[in-house]
């Protein structure tokens, strides 16, 4: 976990369009290429899970979004259930000066270069590569 993680846009329209082929037997094989690729690659989230600088103890992490100048970030705070199959995120709230509400993922996949995380009470999953 303890690595820089780039959310896998083609790997997600695929993972999408597998669904809907699934689901209504309609069949795509959507990929993004050339500047559209570069673009959405671009603004992709990439989540960074390691240990907290001003603290040892704690594991943190950033989630950004975008590159550059026009990028947004949130830090916060990682646990790893004792069995190892769930992660919460509390996002740090710089206005409240505390962390917000734990968001709970279930780790679907977790590989040297790949990673599946979905949401607690949604059925979407979301693919990373390893950055």
């Amino acid at each position: 976990m303890a690595s820089a993680w780039k959310y896998d846009v083609n790997a997600n329209l695929k993972s999408g369009s597998e669904s809907t082929e699934d689901e209504a037997g309609v069949s795509s094989d959507i990929q993004l290429k050339g500047d559209v690729g570069a673009m959405a690659n671009f603004v992709a989230e990439t989540l960074t899970f390691g240990r907290d600088t001003k603290d040892e103890t704690k594991l943190s992490y950033s989630k950004k979004i975008g590159e550059g100048l026009l990028s947004s970030s949130t830090l916060g705070y990682w646990t790893m259930s004792e069995d190892g199959k769930t992660i919460s995120m509390a996002a740090w709230d710089n206005k409240a000066g505390k962390e917000k509400a734990p968001v709970n993922y279930t780790i679907v996949e977790l590989t040297d270069d790949k990673l599946v995380l979905m949401k607690e009470g949604e059925d979407t999953k979301k693919i990373y590569k390893k950055k």
